[in-house]
């Protein structure tokens, strides 16, 4: 069942909606030094990060592409950049360059048709006439595998109250299907999260993944609010894992991700304003006679006191960014 939700997951994001999870993945499976890179002047590499593998440090540098990618897409769009990762060093200032450098591509889809031969061909050449380690692949597949073994299997596993969160889980996620998850029950639900007996890496990536996948769900339903307060809860989990941090390195990393979730959170809640903005309009500024029925009479001051609590929390948004 786990594999099917996580499946469904990684076939329902969007570009750069797997960034987050990405990065906590990273945490979760040993990797340290680990920045978000990507940008306009990103030469071929959206994250870095170093691993210590048979005693020896490797920089690696991850290119992250959502969906199935055909012979077009690789040839037009991705092949030069892998090929620019591999033989490029330049990147961000943690980037090192005295050390071996692996190149990865991460796809939440497959290569389809020629295009994995294309690779192929590509690893040949960089083998042959650069010298330089091939490209590695991590394709939905072995995504999933990675979600499992270092997220919500290593959480919920080992106790009678692990078994019921996991449990909890899937009835949140089914809720988010027909559209009836609230707030306060993923609120709830995410207090495991605190819980200082998990591995601090594990943590934040149960969190994260946790929480994308119930934002897709919620996303697909029209449910921005409820979006809303699903990242607040993984910016809890963050935030907390600040707190008890001791480790200067652990900290600065820490805080990109609290940065990330901030610049999500304020791309939603900007959205969330643009759509009551657009109503408004349509409506010829007058609300009230955009409602159809009694029970959106009953709801209209609900709506509006959610529109001034969003726009609010906005605004602390834009200033935290300034």
């Amino acid at each position: 069942m786990l594999k099917n939700v996580l499946g469904a997951y990684l076939n329902s994001v969007k570009e750069r909606d797997f960034d987050l999870p990405f990065i906590s993945l990273l945490h979760a499976t040993g990797f340290f030094d680990i920045h978000f890179t990507h940008g306009q002047v990103e030469f071929g590499k959206d994250f870095i990060a170093k691993k210590v593998e048979a005693g020896v440090t490797i920089q690696f540098s991850f290119q992250s592409k959502v969906g199935d990618i055909n012979q077009a897409e690789w040839r037009n769009n991705i092949m030069g950049q892998m090929l620019d990762s591999v033989l490029s060093s330049l990147s961000h200032p943690n980037f090192d360059v005295q050390i071996p450098h692996q190149t990865v591509l991460v796809i939440t889809g497959h290569l389809m048709g020629n295009s994995a031969l294309s690779l192929q061909d590509l690893n040949n050449q960089i083998r042959a006439t650069y010298l330089k380690r091939t490209i590695e692949l991590w394709d939905r597949e072995y995504i999933i595998t990675l979600l499992e073994r270092y997220g919500l299997d290593s959480i919920h596993q080992a106790t009678a109250s692990e078994f019921i969160n996991y449990g909890n889980f899937y009835e949140l996620y089914g809720k988010g299907m027909q559209g009836q998850l609230t707030v306060r029950e993923v609120e709830k639900h995410s207090r495991q999260w605190l819980d200082e007996s998990l591995d601090s890496n594990r943590r934040l990536l149960c969190s994260s993944l946790e929480v994308n996948i119930f934002n897709n769900l919620l996303r697909e339903k029209g449910m921005l609010y409820e979006c809303i307060f699903v990242y607040l809860t993984n910016l809890r989990t963050i935030m907390y894992q600040i707190n008890l941090e001791q480790d200067q390195l652990r900290l600065n990393q820490l805080h990109e991700l609290y940065i990330q979730v901030l610049d999500k959170l304020r791309n939603i809640c900007t959205n969330y304003i643009n759509d009551i903005q657009t109503i408004w309009v349509n409506a010829n500024k007058n609300l009230v006679s955009a409602t159809h029925s009694t029970a959106d009479m009953i709801t209209y001051a609900v709506n509006c006191t959610r529109t001034v609590e969003i726009a609010g929390f906005l605004y602390f948004l834009q200033n935290e960014r300034a």
